[in-house]
Parts: C-alpha cells; sequence; structure tokens
C-alpha cells in the first residue's frame, strides 16, 4: 500500500501536491468503515477538524472538514489527528463527497506542539522543528 502514495523532499512538493493546506484544529474523531473512490468498507480514523488557517485552497476560517485517515495503510510511524484540540498543519487531498485525506499516511499532517512543528519520522519536508509562524508564511510563500 505504501507504494501507492508520493514521497514529497520537500515543503514545496507537499504544497504544490495538495488540494487544500490548511491549519486546524481537531474536534472529535472516531474509527468507522467508510468508503473513498472506489475503496468500499476500509477502517479510517475521521476526524473533525475546525480550519484556523488557510493557506492553499477553497476552504475558509471556521470551515469544518472530515479528514480521513486510512488505518490499514502500510507506512512509517505517523501523526494521528485523535486527540480533542489537537492543532496540525494539513496537507490535503480532496475527496467528490467533500472529505479530504493527508497526501500520504506519514507527510500530509504536522502536528503543532507548544508552537512548533512536530512532524512524523520520514518526513524529510519537516524534519527539523520550527516556529508556527514562520513555517506557515514559507507556505503561503510556496502556494502563491
Amino acid at each position: 500500500m505504501l507504494a501507492e502514495y508520493g514521497y514529497y523532499a520537500t515543503a514545496e512538493e507537499l504544497v504544490h501536491k495538495a488540494d487544500a493546506v490548511v491549519v486546524g484544529t481537531v474536534l472529535a474523531s472516531v474509527t468507522r468503515e467508510t468508503s473513498i473512490g472506489e475503496v468500499v468498507d476500509e477502517r479510517h480514523l475521521v476526524s473533525s477538524v475546525r480550519v484556523q488557517r488557510v493557506i492553499k485552497g477553497d476552504l475558509a476560517p471556521g470551515d469544518t472538514i472530515e479528514v480521513r485517515q486510512l488505518l490499514s495503510a502500510d507506512s512509517p510511524a505517523r501523526i494521528w489527528l485523535n486527540r480533542e484540540g489537537m492543532r496540525a498543519i494539513l496537507f490535503l487531498s480532496a475527496w467528490p463527497d467533500r472529505s479530504y485525506e493527508p497526501v500520504n499516511p506519514w507527510q500530509g499532517v504536522v502536528a503543532i506542539v507548544d508552537g512548533k512543528t512536530k512532524a512524523a519520522p520520514g518526513n524529510d519536508a519537516f524534519e527539523t522543528p520550527a516556529g508556527e509562524e514562520d513555517v506557515v508564511t514559507e507556505l503561503a510563500g510556496l502556494a502563491e
């Protein structure tokens, strides 16, 4: 399954691949069987996320979106959107049903902890923690 996802060596590649890039806060999460595209009856962690800032895409601050993370995806360690109040920068692919999925399991979610970014192991685009504002400013420049 891992081979089905692209790998992005830089933040610029992630921004260009994503349909939407946002900073958001997790409102709630549940595990359920879902269908995305032609994939039917897969288990996903489904998180309601309130958009705080839009870096790229057609969303607006205050929107609530559904973000699905495939539980059976074969990938290295990743960051799960499973805690109420958790904040993250999300690099998302849009689905026709208006739900979203990270562009890949380990690079599509970059947590924000105490104002600093925290990426999953193997996410070379964000391997060094940095300040949230610095990262958002850099990503906004890349999205132009």
